[in-house]
């Protein structure tokens, strides 16, 4: 049972209601393409992976929403040592790189040439790189690539995302998903939570930027 006297357990109640049904709803779709009720015609197998794609859809903007409630009512996780940020970047690029070739991009990371040091707690850190990420697979072209790289900038460690379109630059969307808004909007929360900040220039499919400052060491 819930104890309404801890801080997010309404959130957490809220989360299960929520992705309870789109997970039955993605399962069932999934089961209907694999053709456990029968084959399907072209037109069908086409509705229901739409359908699929849209319950996933919806699941993350629920999943977003939710995030920014909880920077309100929890308090960020402290880190007692430093870790290696470019080792946490590293690990969630491994985790979107199906979604990133899934749109036609490939992500790229570049070693860094020293270990960046990072106070944050590695799994908030996580956390708001997955955003990041797939914010950044949002924005960028189709055809190119999208290179991540974590270097040191002063008294900040600095995750930096660049779009590399393909040549000839393709035709910049007329509109881009507000999912991808939702997802800016998470990661800049929680770097503002754990005492970083976001940035982003450049137009999307032409060349966007991305970077997240995080503290490189903890306040004193």
């Amino acid at each position: 049972m819930t104890n309404p006297e801890r801080p997010g357990a309404i959130l957490d109640l809220m989360a299960h209601e929520l992705r309870t049904p789109l997970t039955a709803i993605r399962g069932y779709a999934e089961l209907l393409e694999d053709g456990v009720a029968g084959l399907l015609s072209a037109p069908q197998a086409q509705l229901v992976g739409h359908l699929g794609a849209a319950a996933l859809r919806l699941e993350q903007v629920v999943e977003g929403f939710l995030e920014l409630l909880r920077l309100e009512t929890e308090v960020p996780i402290q880190a007692t040592a430093s870790h290696d940020l470019g080792e946490l970047l590293a690990l969630a690029i491994e985790v979107r790189q199906p979604a990133a070739l899934a749109a036609g991009t490939s992500l790229v990371v570049l070693p860094p040439p020293v270990p960046p040091p990072c106070v944050a707690h590695p799994d908030a850190v996580s956390r708001v790189l997955s955003y990041l990420l797939r914010a950044a697979i949002g924005l960028a072209a189709p055809g190119g690539r999208l290179v991540a790289s974590a270097a040191c900038e002063g008294g900040l460690v600095r995750v930096a995302l660049r779009d590399e379109p393909p040549v000839p630059e393709p035709t910049p969307p007329e509109l881009v998903d507000p999912a991808v808004f939702l997802d800016l909007m998470v990661a800049g929360a929680m770097a503002t939570a754990l005492g970083g900040k976001l940035g982003i220039a450049g137009l999307p499919g032409r060349g966007a930027r991305i970077w997240l400052d995080l503290p490189a060491s903890a306040p004193g």
